[in-house]
């Protein structure tokens, strides 16, 4: 273990996906002098080609969004989610009779349900607050190599020799967490044994497309999100109508056959 004048820090944050950026964003707003490390470029993460999906960010993490400074570099990118229906059915049957139908007028909410936004444009944002905020750090690209645990912090190396310390480590390394792993935290998993389909499409109308994906997808318990003048791929797909998100689960033995 590299001892040779540590980089020294409250806390130490790795992976710089989303998740990461956001607590290295909170805790350096605090206060709290943080030290970000991710394996792959910073300019890497925000390129065109590097993540084509997009989140669904509801309206309670836009507001915390918006507490964190970061929202405003967002706005300009999000669509609004105004509507959301909800339908069941089975293969070869039509549609279930009843559906569910959420109207953003009717939520009480002054305000639209969520936002879609893309990811790589959430990234921009974070990483431009990263810049901006005096205590925080940002090391990329960086791979953490070995960590040691002790009652008053961790120890770090890095791949390259470096070597932190810290008083936290925090594991935003992504689901399958090594570093989670390696501290023996366990966790609670889940099989749905569902098939997905997520897609943007553009529609003539909101209630059109509902009929026609119920019809086609009735095994798929569907959820349609309508956006004004929706974006894929950071382009206007329907200028002059509507585009919808669309997301569609089935169990493996009614999903349509392909």
């Amino acid at each position: 273990m590299a001892e040779d004048s540590p980089i020294r820090t409250e806390a130490l944050i790795v992976g710089g996906g989303m998740v990461g950026m956001a607590a290295a964003v909170a805790l350096a707003e605090g206060g709290i002098a943080t030290l970000l490390i991710d394996s792959e470029p910073a300019e890497e993460r925000v390129s065109a080609g590097y993540d084509g999906r997009s989140s669904a960010i509801a309206f309670g993490s836009q507001q915390a969004l918006d507490q964190l400074g970061l929202w405003a570099a967002m706005a300009g990118e999000a669509e609004p989610i105004l509507d959301i229906r909800v339908s069941d059915g089975r293969p070869g049957e039509a549609a279930a009779p009843l559906f569910l139908h959420y109207d953003h007028r009717e939520s009480g909410l002054a305000a639209p349900f969520g936002h879609i936004v893309e990811n790589r444009v959430t990234r921009r944002a974070l990483l431009a607050r990263l810049a901006a905020l005096p205590l925080a750090t940002v090391l990329a690209p960086a791979k953490l190599a070995k960590v040691e645990r002790s009652a008053d912090g961790v120890m770090g190396e890095l791949a390259d020799g470096r070597s932190i310390k810290a008083r936290l480590l925090i594991a935003a390394d992504g689901a399958n967490s090594a570093l989670r792993a390696a501290a023996g935290i366990p966790i609670a998993q889940f099989v749905y044994a569902q098939t997905g389909i997520v897609a943007t499409v553009e529609a003539r109308g909101f209630d059109w497309l509902c009929g026609q994906v119920e019809e086609l997808l009735a095994a798929s318990t569907l959820l349609r999100v309508r956006l004004d003048q929706g974006r894929a791929t950071d382009r206007k797909v329907c200028p002059s109508g509507e585009a919808c998100a669309l997301a569609a689960s089935a169990a493996p033995d009614r999903a349509p056959a392909r």
